[in-house]
């Protein structure tokens, strides 16, 4: 009776031992993927720190790391232990055997093991080691090689871009450009039609006088065009000595050209030459003998000029026509101009001669004041012109007879050079 209670019992205790492992493997079914596990040791390698720790917990133990948990395993882990042997004591410990493992690590595992052996363990490590080193020196000649490779491309597109950027804005600056000359243009000549005069032989001295007053009056006074052609002709062999052969062919221009004296010389000598002069009836005359000639205010016009475009600048009797301001003007615009090398001419009324200086001078009503050739060559060097010569030019022919210093000195003050040039070379 008790052998046949206690098979009862045993029977009873199978069959309850049954349920509870169909039971066990319905529950480790169910959880096979943790929630918060990852899904591939890949993914879990990808965390760093605390959220590699607690993600491991969770996909080998289902459940959060404790604080001492978590904070021997942060130490493991800033230590250099690798996350792989951190994932193996996890994946391995007696706790995970009750819970189904969707993450095979018997590579890591056996790896790990085998670095444990007394003798051989030293050398593998070593192994590995220089096995990783390798990979690593792969991966990063990879990456390298990647970011050549996507650099160039930058560079490229940069490349491309900041040139579409230049092309751009060189075009914006060049119609802004043309569109200030068109309105300077158009300023100039409305200040012309106004009789607007910056300069002598540029135009008529003022409103009252007008173009015609202005032609007589210069053919008056001044002389025939065959003696100023003749005058002028002194300039002609300093241009061939002091200009270089480049230079030459550059484009020479004459501030206040008047009849076209100059520059049918300077023509006739196989230079390139332009006129300007703010008198309609002077640009006429140039003109009608084939010159080339603008109608304009000449220090408006040089402003509208590219720096160093300019051979050669001259200026005859019209720096006595400007107030201070205007003169420096025009220093300033002729030094921007003038190529290195570049000569620039002024001529004007010399008032180391008395008789000029006192009542020559006052023969044109549109003069200022006379400018001594002192204050004349200390203005152009200080702008900074360099080999600054001037020469004394048109004495008269009245000179007494030279029988004591006296009589030289008067000869000088009376009878002396009627104009000087001032010539100045640009460094």
């Amino acid at each position: 009776m008790t052998s046949m209670q206690t098979t009862d019992k045993d029977a009873e205790y199978l069959e309850w031992r049954a349920s509870e492992r169909l039971a066990d493997l319905d529950r480790r079914m169910d959880e096979a993927m943790p929630a918060k596990g990852a899904s591939s040791l890949a993914e879990l390698y990808a965390l760093d720190g605390k959220h590699f720790i607690v993600t491991a917990f969770h996909t080998f133990l289902y459940r959060a790391p404790s604080e001492d948990e978590l904070a021997a395993y942060l130490r493991l882990l800033h230590g250099g232990t690798a996350k792989s042997s951190i994932a193996c004591s996890l994946r391995y410990c007696q706790e995970a055997g009750r819970y189904s493992q969707h993450l095979d690590l018997r590579r890591e595992r056996l790896l790990q093991r085998l670095t444990r052996l007394p003798l051989i363990g030293k050398s593998f490590l070593w192994l590995q080691a220089l096995l990783g080193v390798h990979n690593s020196k792969q991966a990063l000649l990879a990456q390298q090689q990647e970011i050549a490779r996507l650099r160039a491309l930058v560079d490229a597109r940069s490349q491309g871009l900041y040139r579409d950027l230049i092309a751009e804005q060189e075009a914006q600056r060049r119609a802004l450009r043309d569109e200030i000359q068109a309105l300077r243009a158009v300023i100039n000549e409305q200040h012309v039609q106004a009789g607007s005069v910056q300069a002598g032989t540029e135009g008529n001295g003022g409103g009252a006088l007008d173009d015609s007053f202005y032609i007589a009056f210069e053919n008056h006074f001044r002389g025939s065009e065959a003696e100023i052609r003749a005058r002028l002709a002194f300039y002609l062999p300093l241009i061939s000595e002091h200009l270089s052969a480049d230079l030459k062919t550059s484009l020479m221009v004459d501030i206040g050209c008047g009849r076209g004296e100059w520059l049918g010389l300077l023509t006739e000598a196989g230079y390139r030459a332009t006129g300007i002069d703010l008198n309609h009836s002077n640009v006429a005359a140039c003109r009608g003998q084939s010159l080339d000639a603008v109608l304009g205010d000449g220090i408006a016009w040089l402003r509208q000029q590219e720096s160093q475009s300019i051979g050669l600048l001259s200026a005859f009797h019209v720096i006595e026509h400007l107030p201070l301001a205007q003169l420096n003007a025009l220093l300033v615009e002729a030094l921007r101009c003038l190529k290195p090398g570049g000569m620039l001419i002024l001529e004007t009324p010399n008032p180391e001669n008395l008789v000029t200086a006192a009542h020559r001078f006052y023969t044109d009503p549109t003069h200022r004041n006379p400018i001594p050739p002192d204050l004349t060559e200390f203005l152009l060097r200080h702008k900074g012109f360099k080999d600054v010569f001037i020469h004394r030019l048109h004495p008269t022919e009245d000179a007494i007879e030279e029988t004591s210093e006296t009589a030289r000195r008067l000869n000088a003050l009376l009878y002396g050079p009627q104009d000087y040039a001032a010539i100045a070379i640009k460094a």
